[in-house]
């Protein structure tokens, strides 16, 4: 989804599942936003979210960016679960060496309000390039009670955090 409209809000509370979504030559899998006012997102689902750039789930230059993330899974690649329900990288992913042609799960720039994310579970995300779950740029972040799991990059595997504020409590 593009959105261009600074003073566009989206909201999308009513659980929703989204598969296979993905930014071929560009940026933000998902949502790639260059002005918004506000995007909420809550008890969803996205699987197999991909970009080849930057933000593989969310790409946001847009300093009027309110974001709230709430109890909701994004599993970048969708590896599955084995019986024992543990996850088995170890033939699919090579952490060590991240794909330089996949961006991590969100990258935000210069976004004047503070981010907020609570109960995310963000996993199988991975980039050549900065930040595997995060990559924030002047931006300020808050996270409560979430996991990042089985996340990879060339600088910061979870967070690349550059000139921003980050708060994360029991994650």
């Amino acid at each position: 989804m593009y959105v261009n409209h600074p003073l566009l809000t989206i909201t999308m509370t009513d659980p929703i599942s989204v598969t296979n979504s993905k930014a071929i030559t560009a940026t933000g899998g998902f949502l790639h936003i260059q002005q918004v006012g506000a995007v909420s997102i809550a008890q969803s689902s996205f699987q197999d979210i991909k970009s080849s750039t930057a933000g593989s789930f969310l790409y946001s230059i847009a300093s009027g960016l309110t974001l709230s993330v709430v109890s909701s899974t994004i599993d970048c690649l969708n590896l599955g679960a084995t019986p024992a329900g543990t996850f088995d990288l170890s033939s699919t992913l090579d952490l060590a060496t991240p794909t330089p042609d996949q961006g991590g799960a969100f990258y935000i720039s210069n976004a004047l309000a503070t981010t907020t994310i609570n109960t995310l579970t963000l996993r199988n995300c991975h980039t050549g390039s900065t930040g595997g779950a995060f990559s924030l740029l002047d931006t300020t972040i808050s996270d409560t009670n979430s996991v990042y799991s089985y996340n990879g990059a060339t600088r910061g595997g979870a967070v690349y955090c550059e000139r921003c504020g980050l708060t994360l409590s029991n994650v």
